[in-house]
């Protein structure tokens, strides 16, 4: 469905968007082009379409990847078309009742007519894609391309080829990660040392539990998922296992598998830290006043000895440091960041690695050569050297990720540890399957709040939780049945296809 508010063909828009580029271009490139090589453009100077899909679009998304992505390269290619298109519009897929799979969608649109060269998909997804062999390898391109890859952050392309049985389907030019941030100040007041990379959890747990004491104001806390003082217990928990490999349904997604000894050693150690008293006490707010900007807040309320916060979670530390002489009740912290603590099993993965920008080429690509020379500019150290003074994501190249706004910190702590297989938490891969799953976690979420309140047996719980999880798959099998049964074979359209031509 062409969507006429996106096309640009002619008068004032095409003149300004050549205004923008030929001014970006002076400003920015035109002193490195004399020593780069952006690539050679081909021999031939036909007009040429190259299609480019995402697996959902929402708003503005187009233009974010016209700007971070393809802007300068549609630039120096004038007769190259870029065509954008998604399998969904989650706009549309939200309102309707049968929500469709952005996957499934995608792979209809990789398999039809005028299928799109370039898939960009996130980290969760890209195996479903490598099973069903729609993607080309990139291995021979980049070997046949020499494409210097020394410089790329090891734990990312790593994390890549574990998904394809050590080859690369997908690349990415940049990302966002997590890593543990700690406050010197606490430490110091209880003559502990810092933390350093590579603790184990239960290292960790241990530096928390010697820096959690204090009573009213003074009350300090070793350690949360997230800075807040709200903090979700099954949330957290999906975080501690997801390197683990744990999963709340087998591979078929048919039936629950939580009631075993890994996932009772998990609850028994959250349980446990639970108890010690490290996590956050959320204050009485109807008994307290509010004096700071961040009381909500317990690591910037200074409360907090560490947290795990990702990549762009810094400015807001940055900037209130930055501005603590302008903000009444805030306190300046002195800060540093270590990788996330990992398990003896799995030393080398972290998690909560966002690779949702990742791009890969559909094996029945009409314009292979256009969509790899797309994929060589965005990942050359040119482009990275440029993106370097404005992104506010991490660098694939690594030498041009430095510290935000030239302070010193352990930057590398968030490119040390390779992904898990599910990179934000055990759930969200549930949820692209069928909405009706937040059921299961919420009551994955009322199990684990009674252990930790001592009201009920480990054990009890998670029988409890598969149980009561495999009903509701059974229903969801059974009303999914039925509206096959009353469908009568015809085609539901929970969403459209949106395509937008980026024309001169």
């Amino acid at each position: 469905m062409l969507n006429p508010n996106e096309v640009h063909r002619k008068g004032r828009s095409r003149r300004y968007r050549k205004m923008y580029m030929l001014t970006l271009v002076a400003a920015l490139i035109v002193p490195l082009l004399a020593a780069c090589t952006f690539g050679e453009k081909p021999a031939q100077e036909e007009e040429r379409v190259l299609r480019i899909a995402t697996l959902t679009s929402y708003g503005n998304q187009f233009n974010h990847i016209r700007t971070e992505f393809t802007d300068l390269f549609d630039f120096m290619n004038p007769h190259l078309e870029i065509e954008f298109m998604s399998a969904v519009d989650q706009q549309v897929n939200y309102m309707t009742e049968n929500q469709q799979d952005p996957v499934e969608e995608m792979k209809k649109l990789m398999e039809g007519p005028n299928p799109p060269d370039i898939i960009i998909l996130d980290y969760a997804s890209l195996p479903r894609f490598i099973e069903d062999n729609l993607l080309a390898p990139l291995d021979p391109l980049i070997s046949e391309h020499n494409l210097d890859m020394s410089d790329f952050a090891p734990a990312i392309i790593e994390g890549l080829k574990a998904l394809g049985n050590d080859q690369l389907y997908a690349l990415t030019p940049t990302f966002s990660s997590t890593a543990l941030v700690y406050n010197r100040a606490i430490f110091d007041k209880y003559g502990v040392g810092y933390p350093e990379d590579g603790m184990t959890w239960d290292e960790m747990f241990e530096l928390a539990q010697r820096v959690t004491g204090g009573e009213g104001d003074e009350q300090t806390f070793g350690f949360s998922f997230q800075r807040f003082y709200y903090m979700d217990p099954i949330r957290s928990l999906s975080i501690y296992v997801a390197p683990l490999g744990l999963s709340v349904l087998d591979e078929s997604g048919e039936r629950m598998t939580v009631n075993n000894e890994s996932w009772a050693n998990a609850w028994r150690k959250m349980a446990e830290w639970y108890k010690s008293g490290v996590f956050p006490k959320e204050p009485d707010y109807s008994n307290r006043e509010l004096t700071g900007p961040f009381d909500y807040d317990a690591f910037l309320s200074g409360k907090l000895a560490m947290t795990l916060m990702d990549y762009m979670e810094l400015d807001q530390l940055i900037n209130a440091n930055q501005n603590a002489g302008q903000i009444e009740g805030y306190e300046y912290i002195d800060w540093d960041v270590v990788t996330m603590p990992v398990h003896p099993e799995a030393p080398e993965i972290g998690g909560m690695v966002q690779m949702d920008q990742l791009f890969a080429i559909n094996s029945r690509a009409e314009n292979r050569e256009d969509a790899w020379r797309l994929i060589e500019f965005i990942h050359s150290e040119d482009w990275a050297k440029l993106r370097s003074k404005s992104t506010y994501r991490l660098l694939t190249r690594q030498s041009y990720t430095q510290p935000k706004y030239g302070l010193d910190f352990n930057v590398e702590a968030f490119t040390r540890l390779m992904p898990p297989p599910t990179t934000q938490d055990i759930f969200t891969d549930l949820y692209r399957r069928d909405p009706n799953f937040y059921e299961i976690e919420h009551i994955g979420r009322m199990k684990l709040q009674q252990v930790l309140e001592g009201d009920k047996p480990v054990e009890e719980a998670l029988a409890e939780w598969e149980n009561e999880g495999n009903a509701i798959l059974q229903r969801i099998r059974d009303e999914s049945g039925s509206e096959e049964e009353g469908a009568g074979g015809a085609e539901v359209i929970g969403g459209a296809r949106v395509i937008e031509r980026v024309l001169r």
